[in-house]
């Protein structure tokens, strides 16, 4: 339990480095194979944007034999190609790294995941609700590559951000 209020209170006290700057940054939620899914980021230089998107999740006691550990981090360029006034169409370009632990039930066995893959490909950004413009939800396709250098046909990913003035 201590475990996951410290991981609750260093997801919260990133959200303090995004409002430094609320007139280049945004906050929200990601979820795609090479970006990344969980709390996310925007940090803008310029007119691009650098992306970094992180969730930690643990579940079992440490008294039970059953335990499950995910950890999933992303980083992303976002190079901005047009835009107009209630949307941006851009390109993406990234990676992300996925960590999963599991505890056999009944055992002391734990299986261990590694997966890494890299993305590139296009995304638009836009307004859902125009009362509110700094709601924007993202849609991406990127081409993926993943450790075995296997390249994965356009997986779709998605994100919901507030954009800070």
């Amino acid at each position: 339990m201590k475990k996951q209020i410290a991981i609750i209170l260093i997801l919260l006290s990133m959200t303090l480095l995004f409002a430094i700057e609320p007139s280049k940054g945004a906050i929200g939620v990601h979820f795609g194979t090479s970006t990344g899914s969980g709390l996310s980021g925007r940090f803008s230089i310029n007119k691009a944007a650098l992306q970094a998107t992180v969730f930690a999740f643990t579940s079992g006691k440490e008294t039970d034999y059953d335990g499950f550990i995910r950890f999933n981090a992303g980083l992303n360029y976002l190079l901005p190609l047009k835009e107009y006034s209630n949307s941006r169409f851009y390109l993406i370009a990234g990676g992300a790294y996925l960590y999963e632990s599991e505890q056999e039930w009944n055992t002391q066995n734990w299986d261990t995941y590694h997966r890494f893959t890299l993305g590139v490909g296009p995304g638009f950004e836009f307004v859902p609700i125009n009362s509110v413009p700094e709601l924007r939800l993202n849609v991406e396709l990127p081409l993926t590559i993943n450790q075995n250098r296997q390249i994965t046909m356009l997986i779709p990913a998605a994100g919901l951000y507030y954009h800070f003035k």
